[in-house]
């Protein structure tokens, strides 16, 4: 390895159409414009007295090109060259200043000679954290801090396992998180840790509106980055759904990219958003609400805000930060976030599901469903007109529309009766014709009738 690292073109790298500088210091591989690597050529064929037309830096660029290229299909980080046989490739190494952590090899032995290795060109990684990784660091400041922040234990351990999950490649867990707070209540110094944490040259910063395909290289910052942080997420359209679903989900989105061939892959960065008031999610299905992690934050009294937090923690606790964070790594490798979603977690995302979602209280209030009195049945137009009627007698704006409300009626009770699915999927919608109207069939749902009737009409219009 030190033998590969003394040469300079062990320096330089090839891949995907862009170059790459290694940068020793850190530990890691850093993106340079086309234009640095002409410049580099011209200063090359100046120190070996040779006149450097734009053909000869051409010709010159090509042929480094031939010697350092990447295969495309090289996704980081991971191991290359003679190291790739050498290291596990199920672990995980994150590239600290002093040197690179295996850290998986570190929580099964606590042993710094057999997870913390020399920086290495080996390792094709494009982020480098910028301090060093101290296994006796603390972080007592930051602890109270977050305790303030989130009283619920639950709560702390999912702001603890958040931070672990930006060290794990990709999204294993399917998930991201959305911080909802009226300000001064602690969820931006939080982010300005976790930027510190991961480092900020390997933050995002994309907004929502990078997720609308009219935006055409609205996700190439996102290349390369652990972790994006929107601070104003109090707005995404259907579209925008639909690409953070396929985001978080592991999917392979496009990504255009300038002057070069778009990339078609799996995006790695997670998705953190702080916002003011929760989004109004137009996904009516399972895709937004089980891949979100929600947590509410209250207003931290003005006599017990910690000032000039963020840069506090970053110049003293942050190693201590990162061990913290290491502990809520772990819990997501061996346990997911699942049973982090406590009692008042849980209740938080249903509460704000039911805010964006006004039909699901018309649902939790006016439907009742049983298998077994099947002989029960309610018809779409019936459903229809009692949902349009609640919303009136509530002032409610309604959300949907048509056969809409019945697709998101059956959809609820799948949720709420996960034990009838079979019922629900092969019985419970039929179709036959009424009497009074000739030949016309009509569309029922059986086992399904309403609890209440808004206008008080409902059955007389539509029968049972």
């Amino acid at each position: 390895m030190s033998a590969a690292a003394s040469s300079p073109i062990a320096a330089l790298k090839r891949w995907r159409q862009e170059w790459y500088l290694w940068r020793r210091e850190l530990g890691f591989w850093d993106r340079k414009e086309s234009e640095w690597m002409r410049v580099q050529a011209g200063r090359f064929m100046n120190s070996m007295g040779v006149s450097h037309t734009e053909q000869g830096k051409t010709n010159l660029i090509g042929a480094v090109q031939s010697l350092v290229y990447l295969g495309e299909k090289v996704r980081p980080p991971c191991w290359i060259g003679s190291a790739a046989d050498k290291m596990d490739p199920k672990h995980v190494y994150v590239s600290f200043r002093n040197g690179v952590l295996d850290l998986d090899a570190w929580l099964k032995t606590g042993q710094m000679d057999k997870s913390l290795f020399k920086h290495s060109p080996d390792f094709w990684t494009r982020c480098g954290l910028p301090y060093d990784f101290d296994p006796s660091a603390k972080c007592p400041r930051f602890m109270e801090a977050v305790q303030q922040w989130q009283p619920d234990g639950d709560a702390q351990l999912l702001l603890c396992a958040w931070a672990g999950y930006c060290f794990v490649p990709g999204h294993p867990q399917q998930c991201f998180l959305l911080n909802i707070g009226p300000g001064g209540d602690g969820k931006s110094q939080y982010a300005t840790v976790l930027t510190a944490l991961v480092g900020e040259e390997n933050v995002g910063s994309v907004g929502l509106e990078a997720f609308d395909p009219k935006q055409q290289f609205g996700l190439e910052p996102l290349l390369g980055k652990t972790l994006n942080i929107t601070a104003d997420a109090n707005d995404l359209d259907r579209v925008g759904e639909g690409v953070l679903k396929a985001i978080v989900g592991g999917d392979s989105v496009a990504v255009n990219r300038k002057h070069i061939a778009a990339l078609h892959e799996p995006l790695p960065c997670k998705f953190m958003m702080n916002a003011n008031q929760l989004p109004p999610f137009r996904d009516r299905s399972e895709g937004i609400w089980r891949r979100l992690l929600l947590l509410n934050w209250r207003p931290v009294p003005e006599g017990k805000r910690i000032r000039d937090f963020g840069r506090r923690i970053v110049e003293s606790e942050i190693a201590g930060v990162f061990n913290w964070a290491l502990t809520g790594y772990e819990h997501v490798k061996a346990k997911g976030f699942d049973d982090l979603r406590g009692e008042r977690v849980k209740a938080w995302l249903a509460e704000a599901r039911s805010e964006v979602q006004k039909e699901r209280q018309f649902f939790e209030e006016c439907i009742g469903f049983d298998p077994v009195q099947n002989t029960k049945k309610l018809s779409k137009e019936a459903l229809y007109f009692a949902y349009e009627e609640y919303c009136k007698a509530n002032g409610i704006k309604k959300g949907l529309y048509g056969d809409n409300v019945a697709k998101a009626m059956m959809n609820f009770l799948r949720e709420r009766f996960p034990e009838h699915a079979g019922f629900l999927d092969e019985k419970c919608k039929v179709r036959h014709r009424v009497a009074e109207e000739g030949s016309r069939q009509r569309t029922f749902y059986a086992g399904v009738w309403l609890l209440s009737d808004p206008s008080g009409s409902v059955g007389d219009m539509f029968g049972p």
